[in-house]
């Protein structure tokens, strides 16, 4: 298993609802951390490598809640750096059908 830290990996997040600052993502322990008080939708993928080039990975993360994904610091064949791209909505959005997630 190849492990963020030896993956130099860049960080872009776009949140649909422009909570920017909602979503934060630490590098060594694989966890997505949501700072805000409303439940969120997030999608991530890998770029140039990593498990999730196809498949991208989900997850619904509640209010000041964590998401762990341990795939996502693993290389599954890459040789080479890739880093991750997420985006995120409210739940709310996600539920009703109007969330529209841009990477």
């Amino acid at each position: 298993m190849l492990k963020l830290s030896a993956v130099s990996l860049a960080f872009l997040a776009i949140g649909a609802s422009g909570a920017s600052a909602c979503i934060t993502v630490d590098k060594d322990t694989d966890i997505f951390t949501n700072s805000c008080d409303t439940p969120l939708y997030i999608e991530y993928r890998t770029v140039g490598g990593g498990c999730y080039t196809v498949k991208h990975g989900a997850a619904s993360i509640k209010a000041q809640g964590e998401w762990h994904d341990p795939k996502l610091s693993e290389a599954c064949g890459a040789v080479g750096k890739f880093h991750v791209n997420y985006a995120w909505c409210d739940q709310t959005e996600r539920d009703d059908g109007t969330c529209k997630l841009n990477y």
